[in-house]
Formats: C-alpha cells, structure tokens, sequence
C-alpha cells in the first residue's frame, strides 16, 4: 500500500516507478507524510473512527503532495454501519482522495464496496524467490547463511516475504556465526529431516515399531508430533 501511494505522490516521478529519494517517498516510507492517512481497522472498527479518520479528513487537501491518501488495513473487520459510512464518500469521492483497502478476506468485503474499487491479487512467492530474497538480506546485513538454513526458512514462511524477514530475524538474534540449518530447526521448533525419514520409512514399511519411536523421539523434544 505504501508502495502505490509513494507511486502516485512521487515529486520526482518520470514513470510508473517512484524515486525512493524525495521528501514524499521517504515521508511515506517511515510513515510520517501528511498526506498519506493510514488506519487498522482491526482495531478501530467504528463508524466514529471512519467518521472522525476518514470521512472529515477528507474533505481537506493534500499539504504538499497530488493526492490525499488514506490505507485502511484489514479493511473487511470494519462494522457494518462504518461501511455505510465509508460508502457515501467512495461512491462521490473528491478529486483528490484515493483510497487503498488492503484485506486478507475479500468475500468479507460489503458488495457495494468492492464495485466501486479497482482489485489487485497479490499471490504467494515461490521458495525460490523467497531463498533469493533471504540471500540478499543476509548479504546486505554482513551475515553467512548455509544454503539449506536459507531453504528452511523460505519453506516454512509459506509464500509470504514479511513472513520470511520476522522468521530470518528470530533466528539471526540466537545465532553466532554462520546461521545453519540446525540453528534455523532448533529456533523455530522444526523436526530434523533424519526424524521425518524415520518416520515416512516405518509407515512405507509398515514398521508400526520404527514409526512409534520416532514419534516417541518428536514428544521428547517437546515438538507437537501432529505437526
């Protein structure tokens, strides 16, 4: 969402992309511009907050930049009657307001809303793509990552880069020296490869033995063996 508003309220802007290098873009960025409204509306859900956040606020021009910008995140946790609100100023908004609804449940969305809104899907990261972001956090933070501690990390967060950034931080702060793919299992409460192996060779075995001993070895380490 930043990235768009820092788009569209660019002073340098000579295309689609923005500079990254003016007042606009980095005011954005650390989340201190004016003009660039943002609200969480899992945590303030009413028709006041709407009322008092977005609907008077928009009605002043922006300070310094082409738009006046409001994100609402997790926008589908807004009541029923701060959607009713929100409406009247999306159906007839002013020329300078754009807003951005950012939302992990779309079909929660009221109908009138999404009609009036332009959407774009962002799909989940492929691990590659993960492990090469992962490579270039750790190489610009001066830090020595094993390749499979890098895969790890890039399996478990599931799609998601900010998920892979807060887990490769967890791990970064226990860890001294090179980050290995033992530090990377022990931190995150992972079972080792050797143990999942076990287990999968005793099931295609039928080896009800050899299955219930690696399971055994799974409780001990205080791992939830369902997982």
């Amino acid at each position: 969402a930043r990235l768009l508003a820092k788009a569209l309220n660019c002073l340098q802007r000579d295309g689609v992309e923005p500079c990254n290098e003016c007042s606009n873009c980095l005011d954005i960025a650390s989340g201190s511009s004016m003009d660039v409204l943002e609200m969480d509306a899992a945590s303030e859900a009413g028709v006041d907050e709407v009322r008092e956040k977005i609907v008077a606020a928009s009605e002043y021009m922006p300070s310094v930049s082409r738009y006046r910008i409001f994100i609402i995140d997790e926008v589908h946790d807004l009541s029923a009657k701060a959607f009713d609100a929100l409406l009247k100023t999306i159906e007839e908004p002013p020329a300078h307001v754009i807003f951005i609804l950012a939302t992990t449940e779309y079909h929660k969305v009221p109908a009138t809303i999404r009609s009036r809104c332009q959407k774009f899907e962002f799909h989940r990261a492929k691990v590659s793509q993960l492990a090469d972001r992962i490579r270039y956090v750790a190489s610009a933070e001066g830090v020595e990552i094993e390749p499979l501690a890098v895969l790890t990390i890039a399996r478990i967060a599931d799609g998601g880069y900010r998920d892979a950034l807060s887990l490769l931080e967890q791990v970064l702060l226990t860890s001294d020296g090179t980050l290995t793919q033992a530090h990377v299992i022990e931190q995150l409460g992972l079972i080792q490869d050797e143990t999942i192996d076990e287990l999968l060779l005793g099931m295609t075995e039928h080896n009800p033995e050899q299955v219930l001993r690696a399971l055994d070895a799974v409780v001990q380490l205080g791992r939830d063996p369902r997982t």
